[in-house]
């Protein structure tokens, strides 16, 4: 018996929505094939089979909710014919206790290192297909682009880079373009002169920025109250506003509030001034058919829960349909 479980799929995402199902009970399912479509509030992703088998259950209906780490179904490994039977609805799958806690929530430092955009010196995240179709074409996965919304190579990915030219050698970079001029905020902002000193400490920190490899600090916080909060009122607060509760929201108001809290880091470098902004624009990385985007929620101080989730569930759809302006 192979089970089919929800993987991880982002740090702030813990459960989806099954959209649609990709196979039925009885069908052959190939390793690396497409089972199921989930739906979260971020990306739409499908999940794949690590192994070949027949189909013996789905564990869900669409529209069920699912928590990442839940079987959602199940095959039998040695092919044969299963009875085609009705699938039971999905009870809610009880949290354990690792899964609430913040270690346990945090990615690995190889899904971090995809996530993130940095040099990942473990493994590159890929199938178990892809990975043994690298392995016979002899291609490092390192250098394999991949399609997938969450940075996953998959054996269409591989084939692609194998059938695709070489790449020709890079052009010399052009000369650094000319200082940007001043920019008028429609917006209330405040300048503040920098002094020589501080100038200088500015741009010696650019020039180390775009010569030097650059690392990121996470640090954990206990999310236990706010997933309780949300697991208390997410049925609520769907029914009342037509949107659902996701953790975006909650990240939004924290990150507005130490906003408010340490101004300077609302600010830019424009010239030799230092333009401290008044108001609270919040980039929201969601997926698009050609990669990650980040649209920007305008003006997130002023805007309630209902209403942030609202604007990143409309920035999301105009993401997938490329209509972002």
């Amino acid at each position: 018996m192979i089970e089919i479980k929800v993987p991880e799929l982002a740090e702030s995402i813990t459960e989806g929505t099954i959209s649609q199902w990709l196979i039925n009970v009885g069908d052959k399912v190939e390793k690396g094939g497409s089972v199921v479509e989930l739906e979260t509030d971020k990306v739409n992703v499908e999940i794949i089979a690590e192994d070949s088998g027949i189909v013996s259950k789905l564990l869900g209906e669409p529209g069920d909710t699912v928590e990442v780490g839940a079987t959602i179904a199940i095959l039998d490994a040695n092919g044969a014919p299963v009875a085609v039977s009705t699938p039971a609805p999905l009870a809610e799958q009880p949290k354990q206790e690792t899964t609430e806690a913040p270690k346990a929530a945090a990615p690995s430092a190889e899904q971090t290192a995809t996530l993130q955009g940095l040099p990942n010196t473990n493994r590159p995240i890929a199938s178990p297909a892809a990975r043994k179709m690298a392995r016979e074409l002899g291609i490092d996965l390192n250098d394999v682009r991949s399609t997938d919304p969450l940075g996953r190579v998959r054996p269409h990915d591989v084939q692609a880079h194998a059938a695709a030219p070489k790449e020709a050698p890079a052009a010399p970079k052009s000369p650094a373009p000319a200082p940007v001029a001043k920019t008028e905020f429609e917006k209330p902002v405040e300048r503040v002169k920098m002094s020589r000193r501080r100038q200088t400490i500015a741009k010696r920190l650019v020039e180390v920025q775009q010569t030097s490899a650059m690392l990121t600090t996470f640090n954990e916080v206990d999310m236990t109250a706010i997933m309780e909060l949300r697991k208390e009122r997410k049925d609520a607060f769907e029914k009342k506003h037509d949107v659902r509760l996701g953790f975006m929201s909650f990240f939004t108001k924290a990150v507005v509030a130490a906003l408010k809290q340490f101004p300077l880091l609302n600010a830019e470098i424009q010239g030799d001034e230092l333009i401290i902004k008044k108001f609270y624009d919040i980039g929201i990385a969601v997926a698009a058919p050609d990669g990650l985007v980040v649209p920007v929620v305008r003006d997130a101080n002023q805007l309630n829960f209902a209403e942030i989730e609202s604007e990143i569930r409309n920035l999301g759809m105009k993401a997938r349909d490329n209509k972002l302006s």
